[in-house]
């Protein structure tokens, strides 16, 4: 005859039950979120939130039977640490910069007809991308930080666009600071191109956040050669925001949507995108129009139509003045 086993346990005892058996079930256990979780939302729920329940299960080891031999006495000594935390080691961090507006204006636009993507972690803010999850060391005497961030972006489009951003590191010392990439584009690919410079005399923490807000930044020698010479060695390229925090307890700022005409595919552009005489290629070097909030140029083929309108007007009006015979 076979062996009888033991009636079948209610759902509701076993989904109760603590260690009875191999077995162990929890359900429905409250969660709330910690700090370090918060960073991980960008700010977007704060610590102590409340989360959906958690529920798991797992299989119960037998305890082992006692030993006959006698196990040695633990040593009076406390074990050596196998790992050792880098002095000065920031907890997170997340640098924000759009690398420049009227280069993504013209990946967008009708004449690249082109788009972004981004990998890795990078996140879209409207008119910039922020790279998450810094890591690296702050030297507070010194005031030397150095940072690596993860995410990427990679702009493509017509006429051989293709330029890809990862890897993006900061570096900061006597008050300057330098941004990094691993660049792959048709005339540069490395690992660490400096690609752009900005001040960071501001730079000091503060509550345990280290930050500095809208530093304006110049493109390096190295990261106009990434750019294929579309623009200048020192030309003003989009403002850069550091966020690093020190301790546990500081909070990095959530994630600005700042808006943007210009989208990641030109599928999505809106109306308020430049047509295609005032969109096109961005122009090398600096000008007067072509910075961040600088008004655009009069096309030439306006300015023509405007010097014809006047003229034909100017004549009517002599016409009208000359006696008739």
């Amino acid at each position: 005859m076979p062996a009888t086993g033991p009636a079948q346990q209610p759902e509701e005892e076993r989904a109760a039950q603590q260690g009875g058996g191999t077995a162990v079930r929890l359900d429905d256990l409250p969660a709330t979120l910690t700090a370090r979780g918060a960073r991980s939302f960008a700010g977007y729920y704060t610590a102590g939130t409340p989360l959906d329940p958690v529920s798991l299960e797992a299989d119960v080891r037998a305890p082992a039977r006692p030993s006959a031999t006698p196990t040695a006495a633990p040593s009076a000594a406390p074990a050596k640490r196998t790992g050792r935390t880098a002095p000065g080691a920031i907890e997170d961090g997340a640098v924000d910069w759009g690398v420049r507006r009227t280069f993504r204006e013209y990946v967008t636009g009708p004449v690249a007809a082109g788009r972004w993507a981004l990998a890795s972690g990078a996140r879209d803010g409207g008119a910039l991308f922020r790279f998450p999850a810094g890591e690296g060391t702050y030297d507070r005497k010194k005031h030397v930080l150095k940072a690596d961030f993860h995410g990427s972006v990679r702009f493509t489009g017509r006429q051989g666009l293709d330029l890809g951003l990862g890897g993006l590191r900061v570096t900061v010392a006597e008050g300057r600071g330098t941004l990094y990439a691993d660049v792959t584009s048709a005339d540069l690919t490395g690992k660490k191109v400096p690609l752009v410079s900005f001040g960071a005399e501001d730079l000091a923490p503060k509550d345990g956040l280290l930050q500095l807000v809208e530093a304006p930044s110049e493109l390096t020698a190295r990261g106009a050669e990434a750019f294929g010479g579309m623009y200048r060695a020192g030309t003003e390229m989009d403002p850069l925001t550091l966020s690093i925090a020190l301790t546990d307890e500081a909070r990095l700022p959530a994630l600005p949507d700042l808006g943007e005409s210009a989208s990641p595919s030109p599928e999505a552009r809106t109306s308020r995108t430049p047509d295609a005489k005032t969109a096109g290629a961005p122009r090398a070097g600096n000008t007067a129009g072509d910075g961040p909030g600088g008004g655009a140029a009069l096309p030439i083929g306006l300015a023509l139509g405007a010097l014809a309108a006047a003229a034909v007007a100017l004549g009517l009006v002599r016409g009208r003045r000359t006696p008739t015979g």
